[in-house]
């Protein structure tokens, strides 16, 4: 089967992007993508970066077996990207900015998007009105300081049914309560924390508690 991939007997790609779309355009990435990236001088790595209204990438646009192959909206089975941050503690997997949208969704676990951060910014940040990343049935696992899931100014991100792996000092979302609507959709999702230090959601404007005292 083809593949892209951005790898070689001599290492991973270092300070790069793997796929980058932006003014409107749309990629496809048909068969298998492998994008593995660590962090050499800088540490700036992106695997998939969608910015601008109208961008899409999608990920396994062209399977056989999946029912919506001609929506572009599957990962492939082997897809998979891998970011090592190492020192700098930077990098992040997918990252819509601006009205860009990734679409990497599988129809299950078994074919869906494999992501795994380590030592990373963020695993997958929406940024800008209109701006989406798609990864229903994703595997995703982060271990950093950041986040696993980052969105604002009106970015979404929908992880239903993926799992979710984190550790280290690791946050999993923000959820902001003046919102009324998450950006990020969870439905069927579930979150595992491997380390004491994760913390699996911080919440942002809360209202004042008041406290409530009980004698015996």
């Amino acid at each position: 089967m083809e593949l892209f991939k951005t790898y070689n007997v001599n290492g991973s790609t270092r300070d790069g992007i793997g796929v980058y779309a932006d003014s409107a355009s749309t990629v496809n990435l048909k068969k298998n993508t492998e994008i593995k990236l660590e962090a050499g001088d800088t540490g700036n790595n992106t695997g998939i970066f969608a910015t601008g209204a109208g961008t899409v990438i999608n990920i396994g646009s062209d399977q056989t077996t999946a029912a919506t192959l001609t929506t572009g909206e599957n990962a492939t089975s082997s897809s998979s990207i891998t970011i090592d941050g190492k020192d700098k503690k930077l990098g992040t997997a997918l990252y819509s900015q601006n009205g860009g949208v990734i679409k990497a969704n599988g129809s299950n676990h078994n074919n869906g998007l494999k992501i795994t951060v380590v030592n990373g910014a963020v695993a997958i940040a929406s940024e800008g009105t209109g701006s989406k990343v798609n990864t229903k049935f994703s595997n995703i696992d982060y271990s950093g300081e950041g986040y696993a899931l980052y969105t604002k100014n009106g970015g979404e991100i929908d992880v239903s049914n993926s799992n979710i792996s984190l550790r280290g000092k690791a946050t999993g979302f923000e959820r902001d309560v003046a919102v009324a609507t998450s950006p990020i959709t969870f439905t069927g999702a579930t979150i595992t924390a491997f380390s004491n230090d994760v913390t699996i959601m911080n919440l942002r404007n809360v209202p004042a508690f008041k406290s409530i005292y009980f004698k015996y």
